[in-house]
C-alpha cells in the first residue's frame, strides 16, 4: 500500500511549483495508470479525496485496458494477441481500425513493465495500420514487451522514458505483425 497525504505541508517553498489541483490530479492519475496497466496480476486502487476513483482487480490485460480507458474505448473493438521468441515476449491489445483518435494518446508502449516513448516502436504500430486508418488519425494500441534485461538499457534517459534496445529491427517486426490491423 502506498498512501500520500500532505506531501508539501512542511516545505512551503515547493508548494509554488505545484499546478492547479485538477492538473496535479490528472498527473497522478496518469502515473497510476502507467503503473497499473502492465501488472495485471496485482489489484490496484486509486483514491482521490477519500473517494475510490479506480479499482482494478486481478484481471486479463484486455480487461485492464478496457477498465482504465472505459470512457474512451468500446471493449468489443479491441483484440488481444501475443507472440514469444527466445528473448522477447510481446502482448498487444489493439483496436479495430474503426477505433481511431486524432492524437497518439492511446498508442502506448511498455517495456518490462515501464511505459516508454520509443518513436521507432510507435511507428511500427502506426505502420501496421497503414491503409486501414485515414490520414491524420492514429490507432488505439497498447503493446507490452518483456525483453531480457541484457538486451535493453533504460539508463539513457533520466526519467527512464527512453530505451536503447539491442536487435530493435526484430522487435519492430514482431510489433508490426502482432498489431497488424488486417487480422
Amino acid at each position: 500500500s502506498v498512501r500520500v497525504s500532505d506531501l508539501f505541508f512542511n516545505m512551503p517553498a515547493r508548494r509554488r511549483f505545484l499546478k492547479s489541483i485538477s492538473s496535479e490530479t490528472f498527473m497522478c492519475r496518469s502515473i497510476f495508470l502507467d503503473r497499473a496497466l502492465p501488472f495485471t496480476e496485482a489489484a490496484f486502487r486509486l483514491f482521490i479525496d477519500d473517494r475510490l476513483r479506480y479499482f482494478f482487480p486481478v484481471q486479463t490485460l484486455k480487461e485492464r485496458v478496457c477498465a482504465a480507458y472505459s470512457e474512451l474505448i468500446n471493449p468489443s473493438l479491441l483484440i488481444y494477441k501475443e507472440m514469444e521468441t527466445k528473448n522477447y515476449k510481446l502482448k498487444v491489445v489493439a483496436g479495430d481500425p474503426s477505433l481511431v483518435r486524432r492524437d497518439r494518446k492511446l498508442v502506448q508502449i511498455f517495456i518490462n513493465g515501464r511505459r516508454v516513448n520509443d518513436y521507432s516502436l510507435m511507428q511500427a504500430v502506426e505502420y501496421a495500420y497503414t491503409g486501414y486508418v485515414p490520414g491524420g488519425y492514429h490507432p488505439v494500441c497498447f503493446a507490452f514487451l518483456k525483453i531480457h534485461p541484457e538486451l535493453v538499457d533504460f539508463n539513457i534517459h533520466p526519467a527512464k522514458r527512453e530505451v536503447k534496445i539491442k536487435n530493435l529491427p526484430l522487435i519492430h517486426t514482431c510489433l508490426l505483425y502482432t498489431s497488424d490491423a488486417a487480422d
